[in-house]
């Protein structure tokens, strides 16, 4: 799956998903703000139904965190990105409301 927001030509957000064994993965969701990245998980889950899903999401993203357990999301596991010494790869992390699952760093 797949979901991008756009305004005047610009890219405001995306969502990816996969299907997994066991759940349907939701994530990575960027976005430049978190009312982009609501709007972007909503439209991802909104054709799964009653299918199980995850998303792993930054604990900074409180809003995001609290919307999802309204809907019944339950916290599985903290999550914690490591490294040692300079990180060249940090990414933009502001921008960043669901990884794409731990296994992929």
């Amino acid at each position: 799956m797949s979901y991008v927001i756009k305004e005047h030509g610009t890219v405001k957000g995306f969502a990816l998903g996969r299907e997994g064994t066991r759940y349907t993965q939701t994530g990575p969701v960027g976005a430049f703000d978190g009312e982009n990245a609501l709007k972007l998980m909503a439209a991802a889950l909104k054709g799964l139904g009653t299918q199980p899903v995850v998303a792993d999401i930054p604990e900074d993203k409180i809003y995001l965190i609290n919307r999802l357990k309204s809907m019944g999301f339950k916290e599985q596991r903290p999550l914690y990105r490591m490294y040692l010494e300079v990180n060249p790869f940090g990414g933009s992390p502001a921008n960043q409301y669901a990884i794409c699952g731990p296994e992929f760093g």
